[in-house]
């Protein structure tokens, strides 16, 4: 899934595309044309504290 120009969504869970795990993180793919990097970000809510 693109994210903005050169940034893609390529996996992960609830938060994420969907493809994996709820509790699995997201993975960017960042497009340098001449190079790429990957990024994994785990989103999750914490539980909150009464």
């Amino acid at each position: 899934m693109r994210i903005v120009e050169d940034v893609y969504l390529i996996g992960g869970g609830l938060y994420g595309v969907g493809i994996s795990n709820d509790l699995d993180c997201n993975v960017f793919l960042v497009d340098g044309e001449s190079e790429m990097a990957l990024e994994a970000l785990q989103h999750m809510e914490l539980p909150r504290m009464m």
